[in-house]
């Protein structure tokens, strides 16, 4: 076992030694900012729910939708990050929208989460 350790760590030593004998170089247009910048993420989560048909809340609230005692909802979620910078005026937002689709039908709901214009006095602040 201690042999198997001393060979694996020998192992990545060696391999860290072959790295280490690169040149290192990098190109100035990946670092610098770009004007525009665009993010965010999807999000789908899918829901099933079991209703018992014998139960009094059932009764009160679904008493008109007797068909079957699975219910699905689907929710899909998107979230929008977006900025734009010219000279020393940013414009920035982030935009949240949620989609829902239900027993009750489709619903929309947007949020403006952050939205704002930033004026500098120069570049360097």
């Amino acid at each position: 076992m201690r042999l198997w350790a001393a060979f694996a760590i020998l192992l990545t030593l060696s391999y860290g030694m072959a790295l280490a004998d690169e040149e290192y170089s990098f190109d100035l247009a990946e670092i610098e900012q770009k004007p525009l910048h665009i993010g965010g993420y999807v999000e789908f989560r899918p829901l099933l729910f079991g209703v018992d048909k014998g139960s009094t809340l059932h009764k009160l609230k679904l008493y008109d939708h007797q068909r079957e005692n699975i219910r699905e909802e689907y929710n899909f979620t998107a979230l929008l990050d977006g900025s734009y910078k010219k000279g020393t005026t940013e414009f920035r937002a982030i935009v949240n929208t949620d989609f829902r689709k239900s027993y009750l039908g489709w619903s929309e709901e947007t949020t403006l989460y952050e939205g704002y214009m930033s004026l500098r006095p120069s570049k360097r602040v």
